[in-house]
Parts: C-alpha cells; structure tokens; sequence
C-alpha cells in the first residue's frame, strides 16, 4: 500500500503539528468543537460517514453541541464536512460544499495540509460571531488529527 493511502503515515509530523495548531488557533475564537478525520475509504455516503462519526467520536457529547467534522477518505478521495445542530443552524449547506471544495482542490493541487488548515481557519471566521468563544469554554476534545 502505498504511503500517501495510509492515513497515520499521509501527512509528516510538522503538518500534523501545523493542523493541530490551526484547530487550536480556531477553537480560542469560538465555542465550536473541530475534529479534522482521516480514513483510508470511506464505504458509502461520507455525510452520512460524517453523521456516524459525529457521536462514535463523542463530538455531539460537547455541551454547545457546536462539534465541526472535517472528513477526507484518502483511497476514494471522499471529502465531507459536517456540524453538530448549532453549527448547522449557523452555517447552511453551501458553506458546507465550499469547504469540501477548498479541500479536495488543495489535495489534487498536492497541498493538502494548506487546505486544511484554510478550511479549519474558514470554519472560525463564520463561527466566531454568532458562536463566540465563553471565557469559561474548555477544550472538550483533542485537537490532534483523529485517524481512522
């Protein structure tokens, strides 16, 4: 199999570190909750995937239920994101499907951290005014890359 298939080894651990620091960076903005999931494939539907994975990830357990999934399945080249009900209500399906975009163009231009990141920083700047950050919020789940 080869490298760029196989998520633990597809981004170096300074792209790890810089996707981790840009969920950080986002999270101190807004009350959202920012998991980015990398799969292998991605059998079916990934919104649907992304639904599933919303509560097997314990991200619709964030009290603000305000949890965001940034999906990418690495063999199909499957993209998806996906809100919790608050972010939901905030941002409609459009917003959805231009993140999506950002990110697919990002890994066939072979800049898939940039993409990322830039999707995850987008995510903020419409979160942040109508889900600002509580000064009483906590990080209620990693801001590591999650690998399936």
């Amino acid at each position: 199999m080869a490298r760029q298939e196989v998520p633990r080894l597809f981004f170096t651990k300074e792209e790890q570190e810089e996707i981790k620091r840009a969920v950080a960076e986002t999270e101190s903005k807004t009350s959202a909750e920012i998991v980015v999931r990398l799969e292998r494939n991605c059998p079916g539907d990934p919104l649907v995937h992304c639904r599933d994975l919303l509560e097997a990830l314990g991200i619709t357990h964030a009290k603000s239920r305000s949890g965001v999934i940034l999906f990418v399945s690495l063999e199909d080249h499957k993209v998806a994101v996906f809100g919790d009900i608050a972010v939901h209500r905030v941002l409609g399906n459009e917003h959805w499907e231009q993140l999506c975009g950002t990110i697919a163009r990002g890994f066939k231009e072979g800049k898939p951290c940039e993409a990322l990141c830039k999707a995850i920083r987008r995510i903020g700047d419409q979160l942040r005014g109508p889900l600002p950050r509580h000064k009483n919020d906590v990080n209620e789940l990693s801001d590591d890359l999650s690998i399936g």
